[in-house]
Formats: C-alpha cells, sequence, structure tokens
C-alpha cells in the first residue's frame, strides 16, 4: 500500500484471516501504518514491511522472501489435505546465503604423521645477556690444612742492660 485503502480493506482482511489464509502487508511512501498492522495476520513486526518508496521495495526481497518461506514451512506441518502436484516448474534463480549452521561435533581422529622428519639446523649461538642484579654472599667456608713452616725472623731489639750482682 503506498496510502490510506479507498475500500473498506479490514472486512476483507477478517474475511480472508477467517478462511485461515495468513496475510503479510507492505507499505510505502503514505501509507497507513495504523491500517496495515490491522490487516496483517499476526500483529508483531514479522508480517509487516515498510519501505521509503517504490524504489526502494526491492531492500525487502530478502524479509519478504524469509516470511513468506516461514509462513509455508507451518502450512506444510499443519496441511491436512493431500493436493495433486502440478508440474514441474523451471529452476529458479539461486537464492542468498542462509545464516551460518551450529558447530558440529569434533571429526574422527586422523593418522599419526610421518615419521623421520627431519630436524632443522641448529642456528648460530646468540650475543651475551645483559649482567643480572649481584646475588648475595655465600657461607664461610671450611678451614684449609696447615701449611709449612715459616723461616726464622729477624732478630728482634737489645734489650736493657741487667742488674749487677
Amino acid at each position: 500500500a503506498d496510502g490510506l485503502s479507498s475500500d473498506d480493506a479490514l472486512e476483507s482482511a477478517r474475511d480472508i484471516k477467517a478462511d485461515g489464509i495468513q496475510i503479510i502487508a507492505v507499505g510505502f511512501d503514505k501509507a497507513d501504518g495504523e491500517q496495515l498492522r490491522r490487516i496483517v495476520t499476526d500483529v508483531n513486526q514479522r508480517n509487516l514491511f515498510f519501505a521509503k518508496d517504490a524504489n526502494s521495495l526491492a531492500q525487502l526481497e530478502g524479509s519478504l522472501m524469509n516470511a513468506l518461506c516461514s509462513i509455508a514451512a507451518q502450512e506444510e506441518s499443519s496441511c491436512t489435505i493431500q493436493c495433486p502436484r502440478g508440474e514441474k516448474g523451471q529452476k529458479g534463480e539461486t537464492g542468498q546465503n542462509g545464516l551460518p549452521g551450529a558447530q558440529g561435533p569434533p571429526g574422527p581422529r586422523g593418522p599419526p604423521g610421518e615419521s623421520g622428519v627431519i630436524p632443522g639446523q641448529k642456528g648460530e649461538q646468540g650475543f651475551p645477556g645483559a649482567d643480572g642484579i649481584p646475588g648475595s654472599p655465600g657461607r664461610p667456608g671450611s678451614p684449609g690444612s696447615p701449611g709449612l713452616p715459616g723461616g726464622q725472623g729477624s732478630p728482634g731489639l737489645r734489650g736493657n742492660p741487667g742488674e749487677r750482682g
């Protein structure tokens, strides 16, 4: 819709919904949002679409396809009438990519790798590192063995004369 409906769209919508048909509404330009909300099957936003103008309708294509597919999936699961199949149609255009699926379980463990793999060559020695902080002093060592006797020392000073006798 691009404006307020000139006929009684609400009455027609009620009749259609009573027959079990779901309604999706697309509005643009000066469409009456409140009227469109009353027309759609489900008042939440999944059945109601708006575009800025007629040229912007192509931007709604993906959302509309998702909504239609969702309704079709619901209808398929609740349909009790077996309808005859029609002729197969021509192949359609490739659709948009879907959302990524949930992560699957881990796969089986692979075979072991090749044995006898040649390791790489040892590289050149690197530069010496920076000096570290000096450590704490060590414990005193055990006493050493006795040394050799020393040589004779030099004569001492002459003493005072003794008392006369």
